[in-house]
């Protein structure tokens, strides 16, 4: 299930054949779409708790801002809203994976850029959309250097089976991003927003595209590549979790 990217001549972490892969339907993506942030790199998001009382202490990262929450077995969170603006839809945090720095895996030559590298994952829920964020080492390009592609796919699991229900999928190259959402009867018109910036991938679609607002698992994968000569190039990869996909819940 899902779109990858081809690495190696083979496809990693789906099961779409190569044809498939380069003949991805534009016309079922979205762009990506510029990831609000201030000047020093900041997203500005309001905080506030299930109870609705203004959110205790806050960390603020690259991009966004971290609440403190009440945590759960696997790294998860609950308990804490946020709003991406005043006055917005709270969006309560339901999962979280953190991931350690330095774990690509691949064949590459030069060392892999650093924005190949997942640092985070998490799932947000506003109970009508789902969004979720992907975190990377380095800030992302908005166009990748020519002969540079990179593929970012959030698998998610609904049936409680080895391959994923359903994936958000971007792919970028040095024409820009682009975001296809897969599904079990095959990719459809991408139903929601992606947003990328600084160091961050935000996907937001509504449940109702992901099999409806019920509890599951997921995961992510990194991809990227940059080709050295006709036959030969530099690759990395990383998932998060290492193994296996982080459950969630309501």
């Amino acid at each position: 299930m899902g779109v990858a990217l081809l690495l190696g001549g083979c496809a990693v972490g789906g099961g779409v054949d190569e044809d498939e892969l380069e003949g991805l339907p534009d016309d079922k993506a979205v762009p990506a779409q510029p990831l609000t942030v201030d000047a020093g790199g900041t997203a500005s998001t309001a905080t506030t708790t299930a109870g609705g009382r203004a959110g205790g202490p806050t960390t603020t990262g690259r991009v966004g801002t971290t609440t403190t929450a009440s945590s759960r077995p696997g790294g998860g969170t609950t308990g804490t809203t946020t709003t991406t603006t005043p006055g917005a839809a709270p969006y309560v945090v339901r999962a979280t994976v953190a991931d350690h720095t330095g774990d690509t895996e691949g064949t590459s030559v030069q060392k892999p850029p650093a924005y190949s590298d997942v640092t985070r994952l998490q799932l947000e829920d506003d109970r009508t959309r789902a969004r979720l964020t992907v975190d990377v080492a380095a800030d992302l390009p908005a166009r990748l250097a020519e002969g540079e592609q990179m593929a970012v796919g959030v698998d998610l699991f609904r049936g409680g089976g080895t391959e994923s229900d359903y994936q958000l999928y971007a792919r970028g190259n040095d024409e820009g991003w682009l975001a296809w959402l897969d599904t079990p009867s095959g990719l459809v018109d991408y139903p929601g927003s992606f947003e990328l910036g600084a160091n961050r991938l935000v996907f937001t679609v509504p449940w109702s595209a992901l099999g409806g607002r019920r509890p599951g698992a997921f995961s992510v994968f990194a991809e990227w590549e940059q080709a050295r000569v006709a036959v030969v190039a530099d690759e990395s990869k990383d998932f998060a979790p290492d193994r296996g996909a982080q459950s969630f819940s309501f």
